[in-house]
């Protein structure tokens, strides 16, 4: 076999059988851009923006698939807390 060959053997791979073990196994800590959409009450068309302007949580693209660990996304949430400010309330 041809390296080229061996290549999309594997990329064929990935963009199959992967996304459908994260989607489907809970043990494995990646959440799909549908569940991420859902958990940060986006859109899943405005998160899909976001990433195309750099924006949004850390991803990662395996095989065609975007995931997202569970520690990124809530570190993005955690990253957009405001605090108010009480002296402004008087």
């Amino acid at each position: 076999m041809k390296e080229e060959e061996i290549r999309k053997i594997i990329e064929e791979v990935l963009s199959t059988s992967l996304p459908l073990m994260i989607d489907q196994n809970p043990d494995i800590p990646m959440w799909n851009e549908n569940y991420v959409a859902e958990v940060t009450t986006l859109s899943l068309s405005t998160l899909r923006k976001m990433r195309h302007f750099g924006k949004g949580p850390a991803y990662h693209k395996i095989g065609g698939r975007v995931v997202y660990s569970p520690e990124d996304v809530l570190a993005y949430i955690r990253s957009k807390r405001i605090v108010p400010n009480k002296e402004v309330m008087r």
